[in-house]
Parts: C-alpha cells; structure tokens; sequence
C-alpha cells in the first residue's frame, strides 16, 4: 500500500468511527463510514464479497462484521482510485474524504464546481489542468467552503439530518497533516 493512500485511509477511518445505527441516516447502519446502502450497491454490482457474513443478504449483519482489511480495499477501489491523481495531497485527501461522506461523485462535481470545469464527477484530464491553475491553498479552502455549503444545503432539505451539521461542518474544516 502506498503511503499517500495511507495517509488518506488514516484521515478518513479518524473522521469515521466505529458501527452507528441512527434511525436519520438515509444510508442505513454504517461501520467504518461504509453504510449498509453502499454494500448492498456493490453487492448488487457484482462485488459478492459484500456478503461478509455469506448468508446470501446483504443486511445490518454484515455491517456489523465489516473487517478492517476490507474496508480499506474498499476505500481504495471506490474512492481513493477516483481522486488519487490529484497531484496536491492534502487536496486529494480531502476530495476522498468528502467522497466517503458525501459519495464520491458528488465530491468531485463540488471540486469540478470549484475550478469552473464540467461537473460530470470524474477527474480526466480537463479537470486536472484547471486544478494546475489554482493556488493549492486557495483552491483547498475554496472546496471547504463549496463542502460547507452543500451540508447546510443537505441539513436545510431534510430537517432530520440537522443533528448531523456541526459534524460535517467540522469535518470539512479538518486538514490532514501531510
């Protein structure tokens, strides 16, 4: 594992945590930021080692038994591999962050937003040289502040995540030592 992803993993399991069943959280039982909606998706996409417990479902009980190893297989191929060309770590780190949080897509459209490119959620090249233009410290908090927003926006729609806003606002402000 290299240590770039290292780093990123470590930054995002600390802002994570352990197994959280909150009855407002759309995305269901989650374990180590990964949400029982996400593993029924990549299960439904093929990945059947989803079905950590092999009962054939893919329900609250294999959240419960997540492993640590493949969660990190898991931020690497959903997350990490998305964003990982991002040439400034600490940019990089906080786009997959984000990614965790938000999902991945929605991460990268706020960064696209950010440098004035298609918001289509993938980094191809365009993306990547509009980000080459940016001042890294600039274009950094200028994402916080686009992250900041799309929480407020989220808290504002949905009355019942509102408990989950001084988090993820704090969770934004957060940069990783690199």
């Amino acid at each position: 594992m290299d240590e770039r992803y290292l780093k990123a993993f470590c930054f995002t399991l600390n802002n994570e945590g352990g197994f959280v069943n909150d009855k407002d959280d759309p995305g269901g039982a989650t374990n180590y930021g990964i949400s029982l909606a996400f593993l029924k998706d990549m299960y439904n996409r093929g990945f059947k080692a989803a079905d950590i417990n092999l009962d054939g479902i893919v329900n609250q009980k294999d959240i419960e038994a997540i492993t640590y190893g493949l969660v990190q297989k898991l931020y690497r191929i959903e997350f990490w591999d998305k964003v990982s060309m991002i040439p400034d770590d600490t940019l990089a780190i906080k786009v997959f962050d984000a990614g965790v949080n938000i999902g991945i897509k929605k991460a990268i459209q706020l960064l696209q937003q950010c440098v004035g490119t298609t918001s289509d959620g993938v980094i191809g090249p365009i993306t990547l040289q509009a980000i080459s233009k940016w001042d890294k410290n600039q274009l950094i908090h200028k994402f916080i502040d686009k992250l900041q927003l799309y929480y407020y926006e989220l808290a504002f729609r949905n009355k019942s995540m509102d408990k989950f806003l001084k988090g993820w606002l704090n969770r934004a402000k957060r940069l990783p030592n690199v």
